[in-house]
């Protein structure tokens, strides 16, 4: 084949001509065909440079505009790329993430986050960058602070290599949502329980004392005449007691319903403790003496304490008056007072009486327990005497406890101010 005819051959294949096509054909329309052919890649090339250009833009758009933190990594889990919104979380400046290792953002020692944190975290075992799935782990901001993302991983391959992207979310604000409806839910659960304590003392607890104050009563009207002086007087006893207890009942259902709707007075102020203590003796002796137990309070605790006097005088009533309840004939009640410590004054009230079962030990101060025993005179409480002297410490910033053995006593501790906290 000759040079010319090779040539022609060659032109005519760059042109795209077959050689049947390009048979009948002289060079120089050859030569125009190439042209056009040429002229025609150069605009197919010219659209795929725009294509190009704008799916690069869109994708760009696409990852801007997302809400999410969006990071590409090498295999080496390098960053490679990211989004606006990942220099905005994590508070980092692009240019000084580039080339950093995905540690910076989520460090490895936190990939199996210690479950106590929230009961929706998961526990990877093989941290986050094993497997195509969403991850419940922590990110790490600029200042150090931690804070809780899901991160959804995904792979694709550039020229081979492999690429990972992870999709970064802020959780933070959901589960701070979440805590707050948990904490809403406990609120209501409470309020149920209030509600149902509240309507079981009316149900039961208050009718029993005016049943008897009414049965009393009305076997006196019916048959006055027929019962000596004696017996009217026992009778009179008992109406006096029934009615005494209906009205401490009815002090304690007011006051915790002042309590509960946020009407309670709260008025603190310097409180010597000895003025308090001196008013039990002429409430609580008369009673301890009946039943044959002593009673021994400091004589003169010469301490200050900050309290609401009111609130103060009822723990102090309350207290004292269970554990005369309890303790059998021969038995002791006593107050102890402590120097002030840290800020605060102990108090512990002891008796020697038929002690609290530890069943009941943890549930005394909840309102949705049924914590009430027969006392030594078959007398049944409610339990919220104890419930408002729990509210009351609260109130005061201060703490509550309590320490029994059954057939030996119990010990309340209080932690009381001396200050305003």
């Amino acid at each position: 084949m000759n040079e010319p005819t090779d040539t022609r051959q060659r032109l005519a294949r760059l042109a795209g001509l077959s050689p049947h096509e390009a048979e009948g054909l002289g060079l120089e329309q050859i030569l125009e065909q190439l042209e056009r052919r040429f002229e025609t890649g150069e605009k197919e090339r010219a659209e795929l440079e725009r294509d190009l250009r704008r799916g690069r833009a869109e994708h760009q758009a696409a990852l801007e505009s997302a809400m999410d933190a969006i990071i590409f990594t090498d295999a080496g889990h390098r960053l490679v790329a990211a989004n606006t919104a990942t220099t905005k979380m994590f508070g980092y400046p692009l240019e000084g993430l580039l080339g950093q290792s995905l540690e910076v953002l989520i460090p490895e020692e936190l990939f199996d986050p210690p479950r106590e944190l929230d009961p929706d975290f998961l526990s990877p075992r093989r941290g986050p960058l094993a497997g195509k799935q969403l991850r419940k782990v922590h990110g790490r901001r600029s200042d150090g602070q931690l804070f809780p993302v899901e991160v959804a991983l995904g792979k694709v391959e550039d020229q081979g290599e492999p690429i990972l992207s992870l999709a970064v979310r802020d959780v933070s604000q959901t589960l701070d949502r979440l805590y707050k409806l948990r904490q809403r839910q406990q609120e209501l659960k409470a309020l149920n329980a209030t509600k149902d304590k509240f309507f079981n003392i009316i149900a039961h607890d208050l009718r029993g004392p005016f049943q008897v104050l009414l049965g009393f009563v009305d076997l006196l009207l019916r048959r006055y005449h027929s019962f000596d002086d004696a017996k009217r007087v026992e009778f009179l006893e008992h109406v006096q007691h029934s009615a005494a207890a209906a009205h401490r009942l009815l002090e304690d259902l007011l006051q915790w319903a002042r309590l509960q709707n946020g009407k309670m007075p709260f008025r603190p102020q310097q409180v010597k403790l000895s003025a308090l203590v001196g008013e039990l003796l002429p409430i609580l002796g008369p009673a301890a003496e009946k039943r044959g137990v002593r009673l021994e309070l400091p004589e003169e605790p010469e301490v200050e304490l900050w309290a609401d006097e009111h609130m103060l005088r009822t723990v102090l009533r309350n207290l004292a008056s269970n554990a005369l309840k309890f303790t059998p004939q021969g038995g002791r009640v006593s107050l102890a007072v402590f120097p002030p410590d840290d800020g605060f004054v102990r108090l512990e009230l002891s008796d020697s009486g038929v002690g609290i079962s530890p069943k009941l030990l943890p549930k005394l101060f909840s309102i949705d327990q049924n914590t009430s025993t027969p006392d030594l005179d078959g007398n049944k409480g409610t339990g919220l005497g104890l419930i408002l002297c729990h509210e009351f410490v609260k109130a005061h910033k201060g703490e509550i406890g309590v320490a029994s053995q059954e057939g030996q006593g119990t010990t309340f501790t209080l932690l009381w101010p001396v200050s305003p906290r």
